[in-house]
């Protein structure tokens, strides 16, 4: 009994700590996820409510083959027809913005149409959020495995509460956060060696949104060949299944507004956060960043991005090939060219050319470098320099840039002022998601590059 007695004090005390770290966790994440998500939820989602309008629109003939209609001269508005009526029937009472998307995506959405807007932009937030912490747990397993989980718990709500681009996705209606889950989930089953459904649901998310393309161009130097076929055979089969549901008509014109979308160049918004979006701005009046009309980009700045995009393609390329040509002439590979770590930075890399390759990648889809973030810490873990952990500074200020919100600074420092240029310096201020990015890839690629060096092992 007296034993018993000198216990209770050790056991409570090992009790409070837990309740307290567990009444810290619950704080910290209630605080963010309600600033991050469920305040936005009487924003009226200017990308949700084409998606909403669609979905009411696609089980009928005569609304499903206007789904795609836009302004003639205003490409990103929608000025009339059903989907305009159907937008202001929900009480939407802005301009929308035109559908995009396929048309089994607007099949698929179709719950929410049943609901009235203001719910169903609530039921969005609540699947977005839930998907977002469903991605952060994924993301410990698949690539912070090394890190004790109470830390990730209290670190994810700190880091992220200022993460522009959550709140901006959110604001917006995006499924951005759904997106960065499915991805997530994708590199986790790969990592478990189904690389069938790990392509599989890639290629649904590329059916959807074209983001992951870089990360299917990096399964062919990683010879992930199934997971690619996998990926294309899912959009293939997604495409078909467009036009089983709604008719090749409807499907067409679908197909006919991405190649359209393709073919008309870039914007200067300051939400474009890519190479010729940053260009376009240099050379455009100041109220070029505050407008999304198309414009085309010019002899210069297509030579210019085609530049860069040859040199962080090429370069992401040559890392996994001298993994493999390592491996094929000693039989072994660097320590840190584990399975799971080149399958982390396949995906880490991918995401990052998917920023940088495309003519449009809007600051909402930077959510997705949180994979990129984490797997430069890692590979920064793995050194065996008694100085790296002053490497750490380079993702951190990616990670600050990547966080600024670009809006405040194009409001700040731009006026739109037609006839006025941006200048240089105020393009790169507005293009800070831009320069995290640079940072991000340049530090990753290095940090990779330099375990090709490492000790082996078979």
């Amino acid at each position: 009994m007296p034993g018993s007695n000198q216990e209770r004090p050790l056991l409570m005390k090992v009790f409070a700590k837990k309740f307290l770290f567990f009444a810290l966790t619950a704080a910290l994440w209630s605080v963010f996820l309600w600033f991050s998500f469920f305040a936005r939820t009487d924003e009226p989602m200017f990308d949700f409510i084409p998606v909403f309008a669609a979905a009411r629109a696609v089980d009928n003939p005569g609304t499903a083959k206007h789904m795609y209609d836009r302004d003639p001269d205003h490409f990103n508005i929608v000025t009339d027809g059903p989907l305009f009526e159907i937008a202001r029937s929900s009480g939407f009472r802005m301009i929308p913005t035109p559908f995009v998307y396929p048309p089994l995506y607007a099949w698929i959405m179709k719950p929410l149409a049943q609901l009235e807007y203001p719910t169903a932009r609530t039921v969005l937030t609540f699947v977005n959020a839930c998907a977002f912490v469903l991605g952060i747990f994924l993301v410990s397993l698949s690539v912070l495995d090394a890190f004790p989980l109470r830390w990730i718990l209290l670190s994810v709500p700190l880091l992220c509460a200022g993460f522009s681009p959550i709140a901006y996705s959110s604001s917006l209606g995006q499924i951005t956060p759904l997106i960065f889950c499915a991805v997530c989930l994708s590199l986790h089953l790969i990592q478990r060696g189904r690389e069938i459904p790990a392509g599989i649901l890639l290629g649904a998310v590329f059916a959807v949104k074209l983001f992951p393309l870089g990360i299917m161009i990096m399964m062919i130097p990683y010879r992930r060949f199934r997971a690619l076929t996998a990926a294309l055979a899912t959009w293939a089969a997604f495409l078909l299944l467009s036009a089983a549901f709604s008719g090749v008509t409807v499907t067409g014109r679908y197909l006919e507004t991405i190649f359209s979308i393709a073919s008309s160049g870039s914007v200067a918004a300051w939400n474009n956060q890519t190479v010729t979006g940053m260009l376009l701005r240099m050379v455009s009046d100041s109220s070029a960043a505050f407008h999304w009309g198309y414009i085309n980009p010019g002899w210069w700045i297509t030579l210019s991005d085609g530049i860069i995009t040859i040199i962080f393609l090429a370069w992401s390329v040559l890392i996994p090939c001298r993994y493999f040509n390592l491996r094929e002439s000693s039989g072994r590979l660097p320590v840190t060219a584990d399975s799971n770590t080149l399958n982390a930075l396949m995906f880490s890399q991918g995401i990052l050319l998917s920023f940088i390759l495309a003519p449009i990648s809007w600051s909402h889809y930077h959510i997705l470098a949180i994979v990129p973030a984490c797997m430069a810490v890692i590979l920064i873990m793995h050194e065996h320099s008694l100085n790296k952990h002053r490497l750490l500074i380079f993702p951190a200020i990616a990670w600050i840039l990547l966080s600024i919100d670009p809006a405040a600074i194009a409001h700040s420092l731009l006026q739109p002022r037609p006839g006025i240029s941006t200048g240089g310096i105020a393009s790169l201020a507005v293009s800070t998601g831009l320069m995290g990015v640079f940072i991000l890839f340049v530090t990753l690629n290095l940090l990779a590059t330099s375990a090709g060096g490492d000790k082996t092992r078979v």
